[in-house]
């Protein structure tokens, strides 16, 4: 029962990288997201509306639309997670060793280890905020300083430009926190084997508390 719900959870956590994780929004309207996937090597997908937008614009004068200077500027921006990178194999080897027991019919914790490595890494992850964020808001803030004149409504556009930073939150979707709980599902059957293991030293060790 336990291999089989293992692997169940462990495909599920493997599937949901592919799923957008985080909705990147501007003064509450959303711009990008970016999928577990995504998260590792540094990615993003523009909003529907704002890619329909872009590609309504006429082309750059070296030929490129706008929506390829879009993406370029977001590879530039965004930096990947290597916490999500460390989780995202940890949950790889999950799989493969779910797999290995089910087929062997050995008991191991292994899979329980490295899944609340990776749900213990992603939680850091989230806490200390993912890339993406810092990544934008740092581009902007150069893109906004790298135009600077005596000119008083340029540099209060500028100044303008810089508020704009406060406005970009990071919404985390669905699948994330499905990410989660697929991960924390092996990670708390290990937790209850080792309290039964305890357990049972702890009647070992004392066995007249057995008796009473």
């Amino acid at each position: 029962m336990i291999a089989k719900l293992n692997i169940v959870s462990t495909l599920a956590a493997l599937a949901l990288f592919l799923f957008p994780w985080l909705d990147i929004q501007c003064s509450a309207k959303s711009f990008a997201t970016q999928s577990g996937i995504q998260t590792v090597y540094g990615g993003a997908s523009p909003a529907k509306d704002l890619k329909n937008f872009s590609d309504s614009l006429p082309p750059s004068s070296d030929g490129k639309s706008r929506i390829q200077i879009d993406k370029e500027q977001r590879k530039e921006a965004v930096a990947p997670s290597y916490l999500a990178g460390i989780a995202l194999l940890a949950v790889i080897g999950a799989v493969i060793l779910a797999f290995r027991n089910f087929i062997s019919g050995r008991k191991s914790k292994a899979v329980g280890i490295l899944c609340a490595v990776a749900l213990i890494l992603l939680v850091i992850q989230m806490m200390a905020e993912f890339p993406i964020r810092s990544g934008l808001a740092e581009a902007m803030a150069r893109d906004s300083g790298s135009v600077r004149s005596h000119d008083s409504f340029t540099d209060a556009g500028n100044e303008f430009a810089r508020m704009l930073l406060l406005q970009i939150q990071v919404r985390y979707l669905p699948a994330f926190y499905l990410e989660l709980l697929a991960l924390g599902i092996p990670t708390l059957v290990l937790a209850n084997s080792l309290l039964d293991k305890l357990k049972k030293q702890d009647r070992v060790a004392n066995p007249e508390i057995e008796l009473s």
